[in-house]
């Protein structure tokens, strides 16, 4: 059976002003800021890989049950 993606949260820690910044940018575009983030962080993982490491972090196994 095949595996049920879901989202997941990420919390992390920046800059007071950077945070104001990405949040009004992200209303100007009319993205959430977890979409702008998303986006970012899609673009940062495409620059930084390989397919062949994509494919490998797909296959390392979790701890959820089926």
């Amino acid at each position: 059976m095949p595996k049920i993606k879901r989202d997941e949260r990420l919390n992390i820690t920046i800059n007071e002003s950077l945070k104001r910044q990405f949040d009004v940018i992200c209303a100007i575009k009319g993205l959430s800021m977890s979409d702008g983030a998303q986006q970012a962080i899609v673009k940062w993982v495409k620059e930084n890989s390989t397919d062949e490491l994509l494919k490998a972090i797909e296959n390392i196994p979790t701890d959820e049950q089926p």
